[in-house]
């Protein structure tokens, strides 16, 4: 009896130990559009958030029904997620618009 608890505690500490657990943590911003290139699915943004501050360019991910809204961007405040934890020089990484409750990211 005391052997197969022990067996049994022994076996789930070495797959305990042995299981790769992963975690992805995406960056919240919020900036200023200042250019919108939708036949390149590209979006220039003046982000405020310290994390990634500056003009950066990024391509951008939007519903069907909402391609259209997304040229009435320019001059107007956004919130948006990040598809990465950390903002690279020069990496145009994919954002997404991050909605709050009842209100869509452009309306402030």
């Amino acid at each position: 009896m005391v052997r197969s608890i022990l067996f049994f505690i022994i076996v789930g500490i070495v797959f305990g130990f042995s299981t790769k657990t992963y975690g992805l943590d995406n960056l919240m911003l919020y900036g200023i559009v200042k250019e919108v290139h939708p036949e390149k699915k590209e979006i220039t943004i003046d982000v405020k958030t310290d994390s990634c501050r500056g003009e950066r360019v990024f391509k951008y991910s939007v519903d069907k029904e909402k391609e259209d809204v997304i040229d009435q961007l320019v001059g107007k405040e956004v919130m948006f997620t990040l598809d990465s934890s950390r903002c690279e020089e020069g990496k145009k990484n994919t954002i997404f618009f991050t909605p709050r409750k009842g209100v869509e990211p452009w309306e402030r």
